[in-house]
């Protein structure tokens, strides 16, 4: 039993140096790296196709198409939307800033009697904001080299991921037939369960997620939020972090809806209402149901892993935080047994 101690070491030293791997090599695999986590998404459903008599290539061709039929939707008709309520929600954001300086500053007058001047640092952000984050945001977007880098990137993640699904069980076979026979048990049972989770984030996590980001976003817009579309989509994409999302995208929606709509109290009341139902409904059925249990990441250890992987890994650092720490958590709960379970445990002494 206590020869098994060294998987979880060599298990966690392979991850380690696939970690600096990525970590330098990120701008460059940035398109496989999405590639393999679309094949890896789709690839039950070409499982499911192929059951009911449909060819591989034929299934995984109809998936990348359906796929990017989806995508040029939201680009065509959602995402000018969202940049327009996005630039939006910059210029109005110095005066939800004023105004709950405002609101503290009576608080504050109201019960400790003394008076507060923040006009110049209020100024100072505003003119901040609007002169330099627009300038930044706008060259961002209208850069011809990112743009043709994004096309290029798409069309490379595309192929990538036509190919990885045509040959996905084929790959899965080769990378079994790899594993020493000593330890293929072993092996075995860490990869189903590292799988399990893997499922359980990038097929549950994200389809939670998705639903969510839509709730929000289509509800905050019907009751005519005018960053509604910007703030449900954040409020869904970081729902993943247990009660932040809400928190912070229901706490900025409510905060503008009573600058919007501080004549009209039932529109800050159903705002209100559509984050609290949307929190019944996540943590009632959507998670239980698409995520379950396997994930087991305490929020503590999630933020800060999205901290430390955002840091030193950008963007693509934020979408591997949950995964690799998740395999990590697969691992040290694989050591962990192992450990009660050896002699330098369960021994009494002399």
């Amino acid at each position: 039993m206590q020869k098994n101690l060294n998987y979880p070491f060599i298990m966690a030293f392979v991850l380690l140096i696939t970690s600096v791997c990525l970590y330098f090599l990120r701008d460059v695999l940035q398109p496989f790296i999405f590639g393999a986590i679309m094949a890896y998404f789709l690839d039950p459903i070409a499982d499911k196709m192929v059951k009911y008599k449909i060819p591989r290539p034929i299934a995984a061709s109809v998936l990348i198409i359906i796929s990017l039929a989806i995508v040029s939707v939201l680009v065509i008709f959602v995402f000018p939307l969202f940049l327009e309520q996005f630039w939006h929600l910059i210029l109005i954001l110095p005066n939800l800033y004023e105004w709950l300086l405002n609101l503290g500053k009576a608080w504050w007058e109201s019960f400790v009697g003394e008076e507060i001047k923040f006009n110049d640092a209020v100024e100072s952000i505003r003119g901040e904001v609007q002169n330099n984050l627009g300038v930044v945001i706008e060259s961002f977007f209208v850069s011809s080299i990112a743009l043709i880098k994004f096309v290029t990137n798409t069309l490379i993640t595309v192929v990538l991921a036509f190919y990885l699904l045509l040959d996905w069980d084929r790959l899965v076979g080769f990378m079994a037939k790899l594993m020493p026979r000593r330890h293929q048990g072993t092996l075995k049972m860490l990869f189903t369960r590292i799988d399990a989770v893997l499922a359980s984030f990038f097929r549950g996590q994200i389809l939670v997620c998705s639903i969510l980001a839509l709730y929000y976003g289509v509800s905050l817009m019907l009751v005519g939020l005018d960053t509604g579309l910007v703030l449900g989509l954040f409020a869904g994409l970081i729902s993943f972090i247990p009660f932040v999302g809400a928190i912070l995208g229901g706490g900025l929606a409510i905060s503008i809806s009573l600058i919007q709509f501080w004549q009209e109290p039932l529109v800050i009341i159903l705002v209100l209402a559509i984050f609290i139902i949307g929190q019944i409904f996540e943590g009632n059925f959507l998670t239980p149901k698409l995520v379950g249990k396997s994930v087991g990441i305490h929020p503590v250890w999630l933020i800060f892993a999205l901290a430390l992987f955002g840091t030193f890994g950008g963007f693509v650092g934020l979408l591997f935080a949950v995964p690799v720490t998740a395999i990590l958590g697969v691992i040290v709960r694989h050591y962990v047994e192992i450990y009660f379970a050896s002699e330098f445990y369960t021994s009494k002494e002399p």
